[in-house]
């Protein structure tokens, strides 16, 4: 049921891509002026340029919609369905896909090992929680509590330990755009690193680790984006295998 709405998804994207341009990217070049052809079963006749534009405009309004409505887990799926144009497409619209490393791999089936469903069920929900608070709550927001720098937890596909294991020790595989790291240099020598959140006419709203930040264009030397996300690796790597337990039974379950 999961790959089927992955597969749908994917499917989406493509369509509403179409609505952008007619076509795939690389699919060959437009029909000679004049020539009629069908979009989405509807004749276009010569200089229906009317019809276009709101084609055009649906699809963006379309594409808008697939970027919120996307998690990780489908984007990873869509990404491992081996088409690169819609890989490229997905990264357009939505974020980076990379693969994660053998070791990481690895370190993710070492972990599930350990938090077998017997486990778990008797975790301490309680230690848990502070432990969320600690680690966790500064970026994201879990059953109303938390920060709002990263994506809120609650509605997540939190219960399935393998959605939250990749996402933990490998929290840049899958990047959403609305939350990719990026590195800003100032004219005064400063360079910061957060979350663009917003731009204006003469500032732009940096959201960093700690502070939310309001620049003034003419102050910022230059921008660089990155593919990598504003989590840090190794959040597990201070706990105990105990904390571990108690911090994924949190993540997982019903709330306090």
């Amino acid at each position: 049921m999961l790959f089927r709405s992955h597969t749908r998804a994917a499917r989406q994207v493509q369509r509403h891509h179409l609505h952008l341009g007619g076509r795939a990217e690389g699919a060959g070049t437009a029909p000679a002026r004049g020539a009629e052809q069908r979009h989405d079963g509807v004749p276009e006749g010569r200089g229906d340029v009317k019809r276009e534009r709101i084609h055009a405009q649906q699809g963006r309004r379309a594409l808008d919609q697939c970027a919120q409505l996307l998690q990780r887990q489908c984007a990873r799926q869509i990404h491992g369905l081996g088409d690169e144009p819609l890989r490229a497409l997905l990264e357009k619209v939505w974020g980076k896909v990379t693969a994660t490393s053998a070791e990481r791999r690895a370190q993710i089936e070492s972990l599930k090992s350990k938090l077998t469903p017997e486990r778990l069920k008797a975790a301490d929900a309680t230690k848990g929680r502070a432990l969320f608070k600690q680690t966790c709550a500064a970026c994201h927001t879990l059953f109303g509590e938390g920060g709002a720098i990263g994506p809120d937890l609650t509605g997540s596909g939190r219960r399935n330990l393998d959605y939250l294991l990749e996402n933990i020790i490998d929290p840049s595989a899958v990047v959403a755009a609305d939350y990719r790291a990026s590195t800003v240099e100032l004219k005064d020598g400063r360079s910061l690193t957060g979350v663009i959140s917003g731009r204006a006419a003469k500032t732009l709203n940096l959201q960093t680790m700690t502070e939310k930040l309001t620049l003034r264009l003419d102050d910022i030397q230059s921008t660089r984006d990155s593919a990598l996300s504003l989590m840090p690796d190794g959040l597990l790597s201070p706990l105990s295998d105990e904390q571990i337990r108690d911090l994924i039974a949190y993540l997982s379950g019903e709330g306090r």
